[in-house]
């Protein structure tokens, strides 16, 4: 039977945090910014949504704006 991989948790350094801001002022998606992480897109989010940063990629715009 194969083994099972375990998931291991890391710790939100203030070096991460850093980055996180940095690249979500820059509107990079949240892929881009959980790759750069090196993090889970889940993760990523709700790191960002616990510290009340915004991952809006404009795309609220394109909705916004198709007609209806």
């Amino acid at each position: 039977m194969a083994k099972k991989k375990t998931t291991e948790r890391r710790e939100w350094t203030a070096t991460d945090i850093h980055k996180l801001k940095g690249l979500a002022k820059k509107k990079a998606g949240v892929d881009k910014i959980a790759r750069v992480l090196k993090r889970s897109v889940a993760a990523t989010a709700v790191k960002a949504s616990n510290l009340g940063v915004s991952l809006d990629t404009g795309m609220s715009d394109i909705l916004c704006k198709r007609p209806l």
